[in-house]
């Protein structure tokens, strides 16, 4: 039982659906980051050819990272008070930097952790 709880508590970072503080977008941002990083030097380290299944691996993470970020910051959109498309900007080449730091710095729309009137 305490199995389906935790795996429902994962699989939550991964929906576009709900809010996300600023505290928790912060976190996906840098353990998205540190994960990136540590699996460049870990394919660097190894040497791999193109051909190889541990680069096949690897880009299936760095889909999911995607993924995570992109959920996460629609989210964060949401609960700033903007639109969840706006996380989409996320993807664009030195936009992503500035929507990093709007959605980031940018204080939740409501005080209320149920932020009634929004639709998720």
């Amino acid at each position: 039982m305490a199995m389906t709880t935790q795996s429902i508590g994962v699989m939550d970072y991964f929906s576009f659906h709900g809010f996300a503080r600023r505290q928790q977008f912060w976190a996906v941002v840098l353990l998205a980051n540190i994960g990136a990083i540590v699996g460049r030097i870990a394919l660097g380290a190894a040497g791999l050819d193109e051909s190889s299944l541990i680069r096949s691996l690897a880009t299936l993470a760095a889909l999911v990272g995607v993924w995570l970020i992109l959920a996460t910051s629609a989210r964060r959109a949401r609960d700033a008070g903007m639109s969840p498309w706006w996380a989409a900007g996320m993807v664009i080449p030195f936009i992503g930097i500035i929507m990093l730091l709007v959605l980031g710095l940018r204080r939740s729309h409501s005080a209320s952790p149920s932020h009634q009137g929004f639709s998720c």
